[in-house]
């Protein structure tokens, strides 16, 4: 009895001290990045639905333009995934520096603070709380595409330019949306002719796999996954690169030989995938660069300072001449780039 109440006591102690922590690096992300973030009023995305979903945020940080201004992508959208293996947002480098950088280059932005679940909850021995994983991150990300596209007019932006770019677990959370129709009954009205697939792509140094046991990215799977981790037939549908659907937009992608988080030949599953399908894409596989450097000037290096560049080239490039539905890739034309 003794030794039960001591390892609860311990517990219970261990959870404290987790949440304070994580109000102190509220506290102190909030100073880091407060400045970008002013007057960005964040959307609850479930506010108002039938759903009973934890509340999910969605920040938008939109270009000032004059009437009439055009914009880079042909006033492109992005919504902003960030990594941190399901359980936290790395909001600074795959977050805030992401949205401003796009503004600075004429694109909105919104970064979706998807669920997470934390580490104490995800780690410890009490029962998990079942709305945190999958499915419900998939229905965060396209309940966020649904709102944009549905209320364009009222922030300004083109509703059928809408598209995701995602980090690390984020990227696997993007290419899920591209993937998948799954859930989607659970987002929208059923009368909803909405569609809540992005029309492009971006997966920065993405997991990938969840089926290959040599390459798989085990913290986000299990986070992910819970207690159908084990499960074979889940496994195999949640492998982006085992399911490559004939409509999948066109997809910008970039990794490091060097990634010490996220095997680099997750990426490689991938484009392979995509090159079987004659999925437009482009593949940037540089040698050093690491992992987690997002769009923060301090950690990119001397390769991974150019993704940015050639993301936007690379969007420019698809919209170029096109009417808003149409992309300027032919069927089946791939760019490729090492």
């Amino acid at each position: 009895m003794r030794s039960t109440l001591h390892c609860l006591a311990t517990a219970l102690q261990f959870a404290l001290l987790a949440s304070l922590l994580s109000q102190s690096l509220r506290a102190e992300a909030g100073e880091r990045y407060g400045e970008a973030s002013k007057g960005s009023k964040c959307i609850d995305i479930w506010s108002g639905s039938r759903s009973s979903e934890p509340e999910v945020l969605l920040q938008p940080f939109l270009v000032k333009r004059e009437a009439g201004d055009s914009a880079v992508g042909g006033r492109a959208t992005i919504i902003i995934c960030s990594g941190g293996s399901y359980l936290w947002h790395d909001k600074y480098a795959e977050g805030v520096k992401v949205a401003e950088w796009l503004n600075s280059r004429g694109i909105d932005a919104f970064i979706l603070h998807y669920r997470t679940e934390g580490f104490v909850a995800a780690y410890s021995s009490f029962k998990r709380q079942r709305q945190y994983g999958y499915p419900g991150v998939l229905m965060d990300l396209k309940r966020a595409i649904y709102l944009l596209r549905a209320g364009a007019d009222d922030f300004g932006i083109n509703g059928k330019r809408i598209g995701v770019m995602g980090f690390s677990a984020g990227g696997h959370l993007a290419l899920m949306a591209a993937h998948f129709q799954r859930e989607e009954s659970r987002v929208a009205p059923e009368d909803s002719a909405i569609s809540l697939k992005p029309d492009f792509v971006a997966a920065i140094y993405p997991v990938v796999t969840m089926a290959n046991e040599k390459l798989a990215h085990r913290r986000s799977r299990r986070v992910l996954l819970r207690n159908s981790s084990k499960s074979r037939e889940r496994l195999d549908s949640l492998s982006m690169e085992r399911n490559i659907p004939a409509d999948h937009p066109p997809l910008f992608l970039v990794n490091c030989r060097d990634d010490n988080v996220v095997d680099y030949r997750n990426s490689q599953l991938l484009d392979s995938a995509l090159t079987r399908n004659a999925i437009p894409h482009r593949y940037l596989l540089y040698e050093h660069g690491g992992h987690g450097f997002g769009a923060d000037p301090n950690k990119l290096g001397e390769e991974t300072g150019k993704w940015m560049e050639e993301f936007i080239n690379w969007l420019n490039t698809i919209y170029s001449g096109a009417n808003e539905n149409e992309f300027r890739f032919l069927e089946g034309e791939i760019q490729r780039g090492y």
